[in-house]
């Protein structure tokens, strides 16, 4: 979704009128809920998990841009779908007792897929190898969905670029222990 489109979306969403709304949230649909109800049906969820997952959402994702925390730092497509995937692991954390640690090549998650349960003790290892300020930032950024401005601020980072450029290095880190220990994804699962 470009920038401009996203921009139109958020307009029409906070929009008076009913008609711009709803073909905003149509064409929000029709954008991002076959990413979600992939990610959910590949994480031990059904297609009717999916859709209240993603009604959910939608409903964040609008009191997000009533409330200015929306700031099209990301594509409102990849928004929603981090905001699904945080829904959908919560309720699986509560569900089966999962811990709240977890990571894949994407951010932080604990089901990769119905067969494989994240081994949380190897995360866990490979994180603490990374300087706190490392661990933090990714848990920050791909967990806790905070923006680049939120930590900037938090890190005392000049600007939204240095927090990226900050994160980004901490992520090549991160991969480059992986790889240094020659470490595949079954290293990773139970």
């Amino acid at each position: 979704m470009k920038t401009n489109q996203t921009e139109q979306l958020k307009s029409d969403l906070l929009s008076r009128d009913p008609l711009l709304r709803s073909e905003a949230l149509e064409t929000i649909y029709k954008v991002s809920f076959s990413t979600v109800k992939h990610f959910i049906l590949n994480n031990t969820g059904s297609v009717e998990d999916a859709k209240d997952v993603f009604q959910d959402g939608t409903m964040v994702l609008f009191q997000n841009i009533l409330n200015d925390k929306f700031n099209s730092e990301s594509s409102l497509k990849s928004y929603l779908f981090g905001i699904c995937k945080n829904l959908w692991m919560n309720h699986l954390r509560k569900q089966k007792n999962l811990p709240a640690d977890f990571l894949n090549e994407d951010g932080l998650m604990i089901i990769e897929n119905n067969e494989h349960v994240i081994d949380v003790e190897a995360v866990k290892s490979i994180m603490e190898e990374l300087k706190e300020e490392c661990q933090d930032i990714l848990k920050g950024f791909y967990y806790n969905m905070k923006s680049m401005k939120e930590l900037a601020l938090k890190f005392g980072l000049a600007s939204e670029q240095a927090a990226k450029n900050k994160k980004s290095r901490c992520l090549k880190y991160l991969t480059k222990l992986i790889q240094d220990r020659k470490m595949t994804h079954e290293d990773f699962v139970i």
